[in-house]
């Protein structure tokens, strides 16, 4: 049995799961996300704001992707209810410069899509 698996998911405020055909959607605040599940493999229970798996068969090939399944939806809900952030720390000799900003567009972006916030 997976122990991740087996963990229901607990939908925060503002995020709605549905579940159409093959396909969880997933639409929160800051945006939509679709994921495809095989319902022959993993039958996906939504009840009481809780999002849960299950093998349809307990066959070791149907359980072998029951944890990962459950990681991905939960990815996706933590994605369009807060967003992705990643925390970093410079240091270094021109770490300096950057913090004196504070916030800097990504260089690889010529778009305002990422912002990177820097401690120091």
């Amino acid at each position: 049995m997976s122990k991740i698996g087996k963990k229901p998911i607990v939908l925060p405020p503002g995020v709605t799961v549905k579940v159409e055909n093959n396909k969880v959607i997933i639409q929160g605040a800051k945006s939509k996300k679709e994921l495809i599940i095989d319902q022959s493999i993993l039958k996906v229970k939504i009840a009481d704001n809780k999002v849960s798996l299950e093998p349809v068969d307990k066959k070791n090939a149907n359980k072998l992707t029951w944890g990962l399944h459950r990681s991905l939806i939960n990815n996706g809900i933590i994605g369009v209810s807060k967003g992705f952030e990643k925390d970093l720390k410079l240091t270094g000799v021109g770490a300096e410069n950057c913090c004196k900003s504070r916030r800097t567009l990504c260089p690889a972006c010529t778009q305002d899509l990422y912002q990177v916030r820097f401690r120091c």
